[in-house]
């Protein structure tokens, strides 16, 4: 990066580092500022170790500014604007001086010699009234552009003292390097200072008795000790309480951060878990808690050091299907989950009910009621002790996009701190009430929101100003990702179905192709998962995030409709079992109808990138249009005519495709897997009469589908299908299910023409990927879920171009004349490879 060195320059990083509010969203008002040769290269960006050549770069700047003596006698000799104030610099510069003292120092004259000893000037500087004043006006400034709804955090000044010209500078310089000392003999003195708040407040006191400690170190401990006794928490962003955490790790104490670990659970109930520090918003997988537990450091965190040590940890649930590890167990609507470590197993007995080994630990498989896990953990003698924690204001959940967060009911995040009374505001003033409310900690809103809001506590009885305050902004549609990169997307997809040659697309349908009105149910659910799949996911992620759309639609059903649409696609973990889903890349193909030809979108879009094709498509001289899913729950498909495709994609920078890969034109072209199931285990089997996988099935069956486990969890499921001496193993659920169809004789779809739907009839399954990706391809509609029902557009054509390629898994009217058509079959036949064969029955032949 390079570094600055003009005012201009100097003055933009500046202001954007010390006053503008930052990525983690803190708003509350700056009383202290800290002006060291580390923090200035920290503003610049600069690697570390650069500090003497940045603060060399400072110096030559001013000491070369011809207004800078004249700024500090009357006040800023520039103008301010919009973007900055044009005295920043100038007040960065007293701040810096006011660090290099040697203690709180208060002798005649040494700040104004320190001062132009360091501009290394050859004149006096007995005038600094100007100092006073740009403060003041730094204060105005920042005052217009919070008003303007600008992300700056107010300047409260102190009180200057009888400092009328370096007062605030003074004042607001904190720490010194001698407060730092100072603080760090305190808890070499009080080693539990920082872990015992009530030692922290009794004892401090008597070190401020030194002189070297400054104005603003016993300000800051006076704000800390005022909130403490208010019974505020949410205190880790105070200046003292900074200030301890920096002193104890000078003395050799190693720093603790807090850790967030998130339990989440599989199609087979199976926990996941993620963990990370902070608030990252990237965490990596884990298949046992242990193993999250030894990532992040738990013993060593802030916040689960005590629970992992004592070897009980409690799970809560924050989100749609994510439950987070917390130190103590709370009352919850939804239950708690319990972590046990194994040395604990024989003394917690069956009080907790059946738990699943997970590590060295092990977990409940149910949630239990807070009385439930009250009762045990007492009798067992482990329920945690209530901890005093210093903690800080916590989002989680919601979905951010390019940094922002995204303004989608149902998909806003939750604040955790000490409290559940808030206040909410815009961040501009409006005339309107502010939509965006806050209850139980989970923010909402009726609709889409966009705009800046500040959060913060209600203030209590002798509160002058609440002790946080956060700014969090929101967009109503996602930012378009650059590139959709990342490990995940390196993985090989999870077909279904083989490939055939590449092909143009023929459009069965004939409806008219219009701009169709409407704002389908899934709308918020789109943009939401375009946001977060920068990416990709783990499966377990997505399900928890469909979970979020209605709690009424199935996350698994809405998952099948944004593969068939093209959104998102399936791929095999590397190295262990397990799915993760990526988004697919936008793409225009070519497709035709009676001699026309079309432009087809298919791949993952946002609200920006429906609109820039729609612009581009008009630019073009074409006619764009949309067309809604069979269900509300469905995506949208969009293209144009009257227009070349091609054009458009070079216009928008997408990939274009004329001809793209067919599926395989021979029937029942699933894609097996030539793994031979070594060492894997039945864990569940397919029943027929119940349409789904379940953990015993005894009726018996020509035709028998099972799932395979690998017994040591390290491997990929395999669904195994036996026929007579026949077997056949997928990693595909959905080949394997329509496979078992397919060879009993089964339907497993029904068509019905007075609707053109074909309907699902199972509770699981689906027509394979290609054969999905043709049938929207053709109708120009999506299929998706209607209740607990999942359909697909398909006319007489396509159904029966579905039936030649699915022999014997469609019911509808179409079927009986093809039974009909002998050559037809026998074509069919030899076509599977003997999977199916003729057969003589009832004076007809059939498969």
């Amino acid at each position: 990066m390079d570094l600055p060195r003009t005012f201009d320059a100097w003055e933009k990083l500046l202001v954007d580092y010390f006053l503008a509010i930052g990525p983690d969203g803190d708003a509350s008002p700056i009383r202290a500022l800290e002006v060291t040769p580390s923090t200035l290269t920290l503003a610049c960006g600069a690697a570390p170790g650069s500090e003497a050549q940045v603060e060399e770069l400072f110096r030559k700047m001013l000491s070369q500014d011809l207004l800078l003596m004249d700024s500090l006698r009357d006040g800023s000799q520039r103008i301010e604007n919009r973007n900055v104030p044009n005295c920043f610099s100038y007040l960065t510069l007293t701040l810096l001086i006011d660090n290099l003292l040697e203690g709180n120092t208060t002798q005649s004259g040494e700040y104004r010699h320190k001062l132009v000893k360091w501009l290394g000037k050859d004149t006096t500087a007995s005038n600094l009234r100007g100092i006073a004043l740009m403060w003041e006006s730094l204060v105005r400034w920042l005052e217009k552009r919070i008003q303007a709804g600008e992300p700056f955090r107010r300047l409260i000044l102190p009180n200057p003292g009888n400092w009328t010209h370096i007062g605030y500078t003074r004042h607001l310089s904190f720490p010194s390097k001698a407060d730092l000392k100072l603080v760090a003999n305190f808890c070499h003195e009080y080693p539990s200072a920082h872990r015992d708040l009530h030692v922290s407040i009794s004892a401090f006191p008597r070190a401020l008795v030194d002189d070297r400690a400054s104005w603003g170190l016993r300000d800051a401990f006076e704000e800390f000790r005022d909130a403490y006794y208010l019974q505020r928490r949410a205190l880790g962003d105070l200046r003292f309480w900074r200030l301890l955490e920096r002193a104890s790790t000078l003395i050799g104490r190693p720093t603790r951060s807090s850790v967030t670990i998130e339990m989440l659970f599989d199609a087979d109930k199976c926990a996941l878990f993620f963990a990370y520090f902070g608030e990252q918003s990237e965490a990596e997988p884990f298949t046992s808690f242990n193993n999250a537990l030894i990532a992040v450091r738990a013993e060593h965190s802030e916040n689960l050091a005590t629970a992992a040590t004592m070897g009980v940890v409690i799970f809560r649930l924050i989100g749609a299907g994510r439950w987070r590890a917390e130190p103590e167990a709370c009352d919850s609507a939804f239950g708690l989950h319990v972590a046990i470590a194994d040395r604990h197993r024989r003394r917690i007995g069956e009080r907790l009910g059946q738990l699943a080994s997970s590590g060295d630990w092990a977990i409940t498989t149910v949630p239990l009621t807070f009385e439930v896990v009250k009762d045990a953990l007492k009798q067992a003698k482990l329920f945690p002790a209530t901890q005093e924690l210093i903690v800080r204001p916590y989002l989680s959940g919601g979905i951010r996009s390019d940094g922002v967060w995204l303004g989608r009911p149902r998909f806003f995040p939750s604040l955790d701190s000490d409290t559940s009374d808030y206040v909410i505001r815009d961040a501009l003033p409006r005339e309107s009430e502010c939509l965006l409310t806050i209850k139980k900690g989970q923010l909402s809103a009726p609709q889409s929101i966009e705009g800046a809001f500040f959060i913060h506590p209600v203030t209590l009885r002798g509160e002058e100003q609440a002790p946080w305050s956060i700014r969090l902004q929101f967009v109503r549609n996602a930012f378009v990702h650059p590139m959709l990169t990342g490990a995940r997307y390196k993985l090989a997809p999870l077909r279904d179905w083989a490939v055939g040659e590449k092909l143009p697309v023929d459009v069965t349908t004939q409806d008219t192709l219009d701009w169709e009105s409407g704002d389908p149910a899934c709308e918020d659910l789109l943009e939401a998962i375009y946001a977060s799949g920068k990416s990709g996911w783990e499966e377990a992620q997505i399900i928890a995030l469909l979970s979020c759309a209605d709690e009424a639609m199935s996350p698994w059903l809405l998952l099948r409709s944004l593969r068939d649409a093209g959104i998102v696609e399936p791929r095999l973990r590397s190295g262990w079992k397990g799915r993760v889903w990526t988004l697919r890349e936008p793409v225009i193909l070519e497709a035709h109808r009676d001699g026309q030809a079309l432009a087809l979108v298919e791949g993952a879009l946002c609200a920006r990138m429906v609109e820039d094709f729609k612009l581009a498509v008009e630019g073009l001289g074409g006619i764009p249009f949309r067309r809604l899913g069979v269900t509300s729950w469905a995506a949208p498909l969009f293209g144009a005519q009257d227009v070349q495709g091609k054009a458009v994609a070079e216009r928008l920078g997408w990939r274009f495709e004329s001809e793209p890969l067919s599926p395989s034109e021979k029937p029942l072209a699933f894609v097996e897997t030539p793994h031979q199931a070594l060492h894997y285990e039945e864990t569940r089997a397919w029943s027929w009469a119940k349409g789904r996988f379940v953990s015993t099935d005894v009726t018996q069956e020509n035709v028998r589908l099972v799932r395979l486990t690998h017994t040591g969890e390290r491997d990929h499921d395999v669904y195994c299908i036996e026929q007579s001496s026949l077997i056949h193993h997928y990693f595909s659920h959905t080949a394997a299910i329509v496979s078992a169809y397919a060879l009993a004789r089964k339907s497993l779809f029904e068509w019905r023409p007075e609707q053109n739907l074909l309907v699902l009839t199972a509770c699981e399954g689906g027509l394979p990927d290609a054969l999905a990706t043709e049938t929207r391809r053709r109708m120009l509609r999506n299929g998706g879920p209607c209740g607990r029902a999942y359909i697909y557009p398909a006319n007489g054509e396509m159904a029966r171009w579905l039936d030649r390629r699915l022999p014997s898994c469609i019911a509808g009217p179409f079927h009986e004349a093809l039974q009909q058509d002998t050559l037809g079959l026998i074509g069919i036949a030899r076509r599977t490879s003997g999977r199916l064969r003729l057969q003589w029955r009832n004076g007809s032949t059939t498969l």
